[in-house]
């Protein structure tokens, strides 16, 4: 078996959603530019569907840029499985804000792969909800490392648009969230931020 298929498989939740609760709008004074680090390799956040489909991402050319220690012993391709509607396990919290008129899922994304350990976070860059422009409401990045826990290190955008204005730097308001969480498996956890919320859910699978 390659090094690859010998690293622990694990399903990874990943569930943002919107707070429309008119108090939350004015509880604080928001940002009014957001910065999208752009110069760390990322990849597209996979499980947006509920398709089987299984695909790769190349790590060859950023093995090393993404800090591995053994470049020429890391995996080259990472591959990730989407999850079936039935065995998604946030999939009734999914449901449940749907029902609820103070809140608004913006993206729901469902997967499986390898977490190699020990490695840097592998960055997947997240772009959802509305556009305006070419600017999604939703932006920034999602980081996944092993140690002895899951860690995951989040850096998210959130911006209305003024009507009718396409320019992304008068968003308003603008929502930051930033936050480095150490996972249990099977707990889930939550990122919590007065306009934004964040269910994330991870748990080891057997391949």
């Amino acid at each position: 078996a390659t090094a690859q298929e010998a690293t622990r498989w694990y399903q990874i939740e990943v569930l943002v959603f919107r707070n429309l609760s008119g108090n939350a709008q004015f509880e604080e004074q928001w940002p009014q530019r957001r910065a999208i680090r752009r110069s760390a390799p990322s990849y597209e956040l996979p499980g947006s569907s509920t398709s089987t489909e299984t695909r790769t991402f190349d790590l060859s050319a950023a093995s090393i840029a993404q800090g591995y220690s053994d470049a020429a012993h890391s995996p080259k391709m990472l591959r990730y499985t989407g999850v079936p509607a039935g065995e998604r396990a946030l999939a009734g919290a999914r449901s449940r804000l749907d029902q609820r008129g103070d809140y608004r899922v913006i993206s729901y994304h469902a997967w499986r792969q390898p977490l190699p350990a020990d490695q840097k976070p592998l960055l997947f860059h997240v772009g959802a909800g509305n556009v305006t422009g070419t600017t999604p409401e939703l932006e920034g990045y999602i980081g996944l490392s092993l140690k002895r826990y899951i860690h995951v290190d989040t850096e998210l955008w959130w911006s209305q648009p003024n009507p009718g204005d396409s320019d992304e730097e008068s968003l308003t308001p603008t929502a930051h969230l930033v936050e480095n969480r150490r996972m249990r498996s099977t707990e889930t956890n939550y990122l919590d931020h007065p306009l934004i919320g964040v269910l994330l859910h991870a748990i080891p699978i057997e391949r």
